[in-house]
């Protein structure tokens, strides 16, 4: 017979616990009830609480921006296939500058300065072909001004 514990049980031990040493005693129970309410509050407040708003969606990424078309290609297309100024479309006009088809007032300005200093007879004096391309840049710019 293997004995882990004894307790003496007798009547008599029963008058040895008092109320102050009593481990559950009423301080305590308090103390517990208060904390467990505390935190059935809590708990009844999170699931109670508005849910978060939903997340905006976020903006696609920037496109890059269409490569600028090589006017000089483009002249030479133009030159080869006899354009005429007076026959310009808008989309001509705008690959000979190398622009969009509806640029800014700013953008116009400076592709037609650029395209009239790039293709002036006084800076090509060796191309036959700067006259005419120098036409074309005019009649391209004026056709674009005209529609902005």
């Amino acid at each position: 017979k293997m004995v882990f514990f004894e307790f003496d049980l007798d009547e008599s031990s029963d008058e040895d616990w008092d109320d102050d040493s009593d481990p559950w005693d009423d301080e305590d129970w308090d103390v517990e009830a208060a904390w467990t309410a505390r935190r059935r509050r809590q708990t009844q407040a999170s699931q109670q609480a508005s849910p978060r708003p939903p997340r905006k969606p976020r903006p696609p990424p920037p496109q890059p921006s269409p490569k600028p078309v090589d006017s000089g290609n483009v002249m030479a297309q133009a030159l080869r296939d006899r354009w005429s100024p007076q026959q310009l479309s808008r989309v001509q006009a705008a690959r000979l500058l190398g622009i969009p088809k509806k640029p800014s007032e700013e953008e116009l300005r400076r592709a037609r300065r650029n395209s009239i200093v790039e293709w002036h007879p006084d800076r090509n004096p060796g191309n036959p072909n700067a006259e005419a391309a120098l036409r074309l840049v005019v009649a391209a710019a004026e056709l674009l001004d005209k529609g902005s």
